[in-house]
């Protein structure tokens, strides 16, 4: 009796996650096997000039282009309006399109063109834009699809870093910025080997980007929303740790979350995409390099309510 009772508890949170993630079986267990071909070397597109002694950025995650579900579209539009100040960056973290089909990734390029002309007609300068890949992405051989975005500063590249310089007060302050391409729910060996040796040598101030998250309150329980190898998070966890990383910021689980480690928080965005909740959502951050602090203005629309929250993080 126990043991049937156990079958038909996992058969009805089997059935939950697929029908709620609108997945079909063949993407439920989707998984690359490795990397390592994608990957390559780590890029490093030098220094990225800021506007401001404060860096803005906009951050969208999971559009999910090709799907049904709504996303919401005009109101990001229309936030973009009401801004008022510059963003330095776009930062898309993946699951572009809800499968990899050419014709997916022009309804993105569409998308990215609107949004730029928001911001032209804002009367600010379009801000560059640096994609991640996400699992969605490499769907039906989506990767070559994917590296020929028309908006994407990466140009293809999925794993990749730059640098930025804020002068203040006489003084100078670098931050490093590395974005990892873990689509495949795992960075693989010569990835995280280099990452390893490059954020081991890396004295700036960081913050690090990825499509899966490596853990939040809300998705412990489900490996298919977080990196699944847990050996490799335990070492990314104790690397962040040494090596002055203040945030990680990810997507992939559609209600968001977030896990505060100590010395590193970690940021796990809602969907842009219409989640299970039926929420559409999009992050606007200020970083204040001068003071170590860093703020996040969460854009929430259910139906015709748009909601905003804040928060804020102190770095050392």
């Amino acid at each position: 009796m126990k043991n049937k009772i156990f079958v038909l508890t996992n058969v009805f949170i089997f059935s939950f996650l697929v029908l709620s993630c609108d997945i079909n079986l063949g993407r439920f267990f989707f998984r690359d096997p490795t990397p390592n071909d994608r990957v390559g070397s780590l890029e490093d597109f030098g220094k990225q000039e800021v506007s401001d002694s404060i860096i803005r950025f906009l951050v969208i995650t999971d559009l999910h282009f090709g799907s049904d579900k709504k996303r919401a579209e005009s109101e990001l539009f229309e936030s973009v309006s009401k801004l008022q100040y510059q963003q330095d960056f776009i930062f898309l973290l993946g699951d572009l399109v809800e499968v990899g089909d050419k014709k997916y990734y022009k309804q993105c390029e569409a998308f990215v063109a609107k949004l730029s002309k928001s911001f032209s007609n804002a009367g600010f300068s379009v801000p560059k834009i640096f994609s991640l890949i996400g699992n969605h992405d490499l769907y039906q051989k989506g990767f070559e699809n994917w590296e020929s975005l028309n908006f994407n500063q990466s140009k293809g590249k999925t794993f990749y870093k730059f640098h930025t310089n804020i002068y203040s007060s006489g003084k100078t302050f670098t931050r490093s910025w590395y974005f990892l391409d873990t689509a495949s729910g795992t960075l693989g060996k010569d990835q995280l080997d280099q990452l390893q040796t490059n954020l081991t040598h890396d004295k700036n101030p960081k913050i690090v980007f990825s499509h899966y998250p490596m853990n939040t309150e809300d998705t412990s329980s489900f490996m298919i929303f977080k990196l699944s190898d847990s050996r490799e998070v335990s070492i990314l966890i104790d690397l962040f740790d040494k090596t002055n990383v203040d945030a990680m910021i990810s997507g992939h689980y559609h209600y968001g979350g977030g896990y505060e480690y100590g010395s590193f928080v970690e940021l796990c965005l809602p969907s842009f995409i219409q989640n299970g909740d039926d929420k559409s959502s999009w992050c606007y951050f200020e970083l204040d390099e001068l003071n170590g602090k860093m703020k996040v203005e969460q854009h929430i629309i259910l139906g015709s309510k748009h909601t905003v929250q804040k928060r804020q993080f102190s770095f050392e």
